[in-house]
């Protein structure tokens, strides 16, 4: 509905980050289902077989293109998506810490990695973990999504996925003024590509049952 009072609108629209299954409009896109399709499968790639998702209660378009690509990698090597292993938070890192410790303390096995819709869930869920008696990443691996700047300096620094945002936003900017486009009725959908980052709260699994 945020997009429908736009939708006859006489000048040109580009949406920046965002769709519309009901209307047609040009978007520039983060690439969210491939980026965290690669980001699970490094974590295959490590030997990890147990697999969890900390997804944001909010269910926005990029948090359910991110659950895409985490169920494409899981289903591709036949890997139980467990109940259990899903954890529903809130997306501020105080939210996430909270609702981690609640889930953390009715779990009975947790899996030996997740991924996190955002970097802050991750960071939030990371602090609950640690004060639960887990240690990240000798007994919980996390991925996150975003490269915020605190998961640089987070404990342990924060694997992730880096977002080119100005990218995003000049793309959108050309866009808008490319002469090209601007008598088209074609529409436009442009995808940018995310960039997997590497850190220290990811193990390799050596004798993963």
């Amino acid at each position: 509905e945020d997009y429908e009072p736009y939708a006859r609108a006489g000048n040109r629209i580009v949406l920046l980050d965002g769709r519309s299954e009901k209307y047609a409009f040009d978007s520039v896109l983060i690439n969210d289902t491939e980026a965290a399709a690669e980001a699970v499968e490094y974590l295959v790639q490590k030997g990890h077989t147990r697999i969890g998702y900390l997804q944001g209660e909010s269910r926005i378009q990029a948090f359910r293109s991110r659950e895409k690509g985490y169920y494409q990698v899981m289903n591709q090597h036949g890997y139980a998506v467990r109940p259990e292993y899903i954890a529903t938070l809130g997306t501020r890192i105080e939210t996430a810490y909270q609702k981690m410790k609640e889930y953390l303390s009715r779990t009975k096995e947790v899996p030996t990695a997740f991924f996190a819709d955002n970097d802050v869930i991750a960071i939030g869920s990371m602090q609950a973990m640690k004060e639960c008696g887990y240690r990240i990443p000798q007994d919980i691996s996390v991925i996150g999504f975003d490269d915020i700047a605190y998961g640089i300096v987070s404990d342990p620094p924060l694997s992730t996925v880096h977002v080119y945002k100005q990218e995003l936003g000049a793309r959108a900017v050309r866009e808008l003024l490319s002469a090209d486009n601007k008598n088209s009725e074609a529409k436009v959908k442009i995808q940018v590509c995310a960039e997997f980052i590497e850190r220290g709260s990811v193990r390799e699994m050596t004798n993963e049952p």
